[in-house]
């Protein structure tokens, strides 16, 4: 429907962290961005998640392997202060991810599903 989305993915900190970026472009201009850092919570022995938007919102998650793949439990807060929730599923088919964002809440109300998206790796040159 017009809108791409690109996410870099790099190792940070000697590979102890990796760092994705998500630009989301609609019309060939920015509309969004945010920062996801992804690594091993020494104090839990979790796989976490810290997410930073260009908005000035943040979250974090807790990601869980299951069956075909992660399940990321997201809790946060908008820059205007609106608490946030969402389960994140990413799942491996063939050669791409399926993400999709489920039991999604904003203020304490419920959101509507965002519909699965495939990602699909373009290497780099």
């Amino acid at each position: 429907e017009g809108t791409h989305v690109e996410i870099d993915c790099r190792w940070i900190a000697d590979k102890a962290f990796l760092e994705a970026t998500y630009t989301v472009r609609k019309k060939d201009h920015d509309i969004s961005s945010s920062t996801q850092i992804i690594g091993h919570d020494p104090a839990t022995g979790q796989i976490m998640a810290w997410m930073f938007d260009s908005q000035g919102g943040r979250a974090e998650g807790i990601w869980t392997a299951g069956p075909g793949g992660w399940a990321i439990e997201l809790v946060g807060i908008t820059a205007d202060g609106t608490f946030t929730t969402a389960v994140n599923h990413l799942t491996k088919v063939e050669d791409a991810l399926v993400w999709k964002s489920v039991a999604r809440t904003a203020g304490g109300e419920p959101l509507p599903d965002i519909n699965e998206v495939v990602l699909k790796r373009v290497k780099s040159n």
